[in-house]
């Protein structure tokens, strides 16, 4: 049902009198409302397939979409960011959730290559999440009862130290939590400047915290042993925290210096009173972990590789629509491979792959960012500064990620997107003889004017770009199914 995955609310407190929310000039939007930023949040659920329809603003600006995070092909009818639309055709994205798919927060933006940069920091984003669905790795009714209690704070910021919260541009977001109840709060931190690789998200001293996810990504043990209540977001991360507060405060970026949302607290109760993130109500809980997921750190590795990034290329490399990065045996990346990393010139340039999570395996990574073991989207390193010489020895920021599931092509780039507009970005091809091959068709499908052929295009399920003045969303109750291929 359409109407169980398009959400355009964004569950925070009520909002008082005189909130304004950010007019996008890019954006996706919901069939007769503004183009608001952030964007509809998106559900989608484990085990089904979502046929997505992408249409163009009825200009010639072009524009696409991009599923960050999702664990889905990357080419034919996938997430295939090589795409384009323009004037009214339509893109079909075949967003297949597998039911293996771990649940989390993930997000969607605008990534057509060269426009990137003035489309998503125009609002032409938004918030995805999996459905968690059954089998998490607990059946505690208490912890079940905390993933459900949940909030999202979607986290704007730009080069002017300018953070919004949720889009409200006039006020200040605020959040009505029950003292002492356990929330679960899915952060999504979006920030466009030339150099900014991302910041630290603090929460008051009145509250008690503890990281459950990183970038849609349950941790190994949920929740985090220990409880902080400052942590660091690259340009793109996600992050699912446990929150429990006894008094109001502040949520503040930027050092301190930006409150960008305030937590007021109330006496009053709620059918989560007894959540907890701890199984009977003090142990951690070790997450259920999908074949793309497994702790690879015991693995023989079946290929190693050197990934150097900088503003404008990788390897030296600019981005080819047509020729692919290479392995170091100057050939593609093998289907089922366990692949390391050594990831440089990422203390600069946050380096996103699509498609394949990946396990940090090396202290590079974690000296300043990221917890060893973890799996992220986006990984930070150590600068060549660290890396020459902390704690007496070199520290280079490995590592590991398995290529199952799916093959083709795969998306890599800094995720400052003025860099990626640049050049830094390429792809590789995953290939075998055993590697699944995703249908090309339904693709793009050309439409007439202002209105839709019908003979070449259903416009169930649409999403329009508005005007690139933004982009919207529409969807109906009808199935959509192209050459026997249904979406549910």
């Amino acid at each position: 049902n359409p109407n169980d995955v398009w959400k355009d609310d964004i569950k925070s407190a009520e909002h008082e009198e005189g909130y304004e929310y950010a007019i996008a000039n890019y954006g996706w939007r919901i069939p007769g409302k503004e183009c608001l930023t952030p964007g509809p949040i998106i559900r989608l659920d484990r085990g089904k397939r979502h046929g997505l329809f992408v249409k163009g603003s009825g200009t010639d600006e072009k524009t696409n979409f991009h599923a960050h995070g999702l664990h889905i092909a990357g080419s034919g009818n996938g997430d295939d960011t090589l795409r384009e639309i323009s004037h009214d055709n339509i893109i079909i994205y075949n967003l297949t959730i597998p039911d293996y798919h771990m649940g989390g927060s993930f997000w969607y933006h605008s990534h057509y290559h060269g426009s990137v940069n003035e489309q998503v920091s125009g609002g032409a984003y938004g918030m995805m999440i999996v459905n968690d669905g059954s089998n998490v790795g607990t059946d505690d009714e208490d912890v079940l009862s905390f993933l459900q209690n949940e909030r999202q704070l979607i986290i704007h910021g730009t080069a002017d130290s300018d953070y919004i919260a949720n889009g409200v541009t006039s006020g200040i977001e605020s959040y009505t939590f029950n003292a002492d109840e356990w929330y679960r709060l899915r952060i999504l931190m979006v920030t466009i400047d030339d150099h900014r690789v991302g910041g630290d998200i603090e929460f008051p001293k009145s509250c008690t915290v503890h990281s459950v996810a990183h970038d849609g990504i349950f941790r190994f043990q949920v929740p985090g042993a220990e409880p902080r209540l400052k942590f660091f977001m690259t340009t793109s991360s996600r992050l699912d925290v446990a929150i429990k507060c006894h008094g109001d405060g502040d949520i503040v970026v930027d050092e301190g210096d930006v409150t960008i949302a305030k937590i007021k607290t109330t006496s009053s109760s709620s059918k989560h009173k007894a959540a907890t993130p701890f199984e009977n109500g003090q142990n951690s809980w070790s997450s259920t972990r999908p074949e793309y997921l497994q702790d690879l750190r015991g693995k023989d590795v079946d290929n190693n590789w050197m990934m150097k990034m900088d503003s404008t290329s990788i390897n030296g490399l600019q981005i080819s629509a047509q020729q692919p990065l290479c392995a170091m045996d100057e050939m593609d990346f093998a289907y089922g491979s366990v692949q390391e990393w050594v990831l440089r010139g990422v203390a600069a340039h946050p380096f996103h792959l699509h498609t394949y999570p990946m396990q940090v395996v090396g202290t590079g990574c974690s000296i300043n960012h990221h917890d060893e073991g973890e799996y992220y989207d986006t990984v930070m390193g150590a600068s060549y500064m660290q890396e020459k010489e902390w704690h007496g020895k070199k520290q280079r920021c490995k590592i590991r990620s398995i290529f199952r599931d799916v093959a083709g092509k795969a998306v890599l780039h800094c995720h400052i997107t003025k860099h990626e507009d640049m050049g830094a970005m390429g792809w590789i091809n995953i290939v075998g003889e055993d590697a699944p091959v995703q249908p090309n068709e339904p693709r793009v499908h050309t439409c007439n004017g202002s209105t839709v052929d019908t003979s070449s295009c259903d416009p169930v399920h649409t999403v329009e770009v508005c005007g690139m003045e933004g982009i919207s969303v529409s969807s109906d109750e009808e199935d959509y199914s192209a050459d026997g291929d249904g979406f549910d």
